[in-house]
């Protein structure tokens, strides 16, 4: 279950869910929001997620690798638990041959520069392939 919520032409997406599926992560508080999940388990769901090649969970991948510090083995090893059939290499080559002009599909707010978010992906799927930390978090 979801819905949207809109203020001055943007338009914003909530999406409700029943995880049954293993937790990673602390929950966090918002007083207007209630109970949101942690990025580490998104981003582990997001992962889990990639056979369907949408582009929204790779956009979602990427907005949470520039703004979240993990280790790829470790959310790798999260998402297997979520969903048997993840491994690194399908996931590097999802990754890696995501056709750049389908970020024109997610509605963004501000839309990033097609080099950028390509280079970016591959950053991640070369992290993701060889279990390493996530090198695209900068702060």
């Amino acid at each position: 279950m979801g819905f949207f919520i809109s203020d001055r032409g943007l338009e914003l997406k909530i999406d409700l869910i029943n995880d049954v599926a293993p937790h990673y992560g602390e929950f966090n508080y918002d007083p207007v929001l209630g109970k949101i999940d942690s990025l580490r388990n998104i981003l582990s769901n997001k992962i889990s997620a990639l056979y369907r090649y949408e582009p929204k969970d790779i956009a979602d991948i990427w907005i949470i690798c520039k703004n979240y510090k993990c280790d790829f083995n470790e959310i790798l090893i999260e998402a297997k638990s979520k969903e048997a059939g993840v491994d690194a290499l399908s996931i590097f080559e999802i990754l890696s041959t995501f056709p750049a002009e389908k970020i024109n599909l997610v509605k963004w707010k501000n839309k990033p520069d097609h080099k950028e978010f390509y280079s970016d992906l591959l950053v991640i799927a070369d992290d993701i392939f060889y279990g390493r930390e996530n090198s695209l978090f900068k702060h």
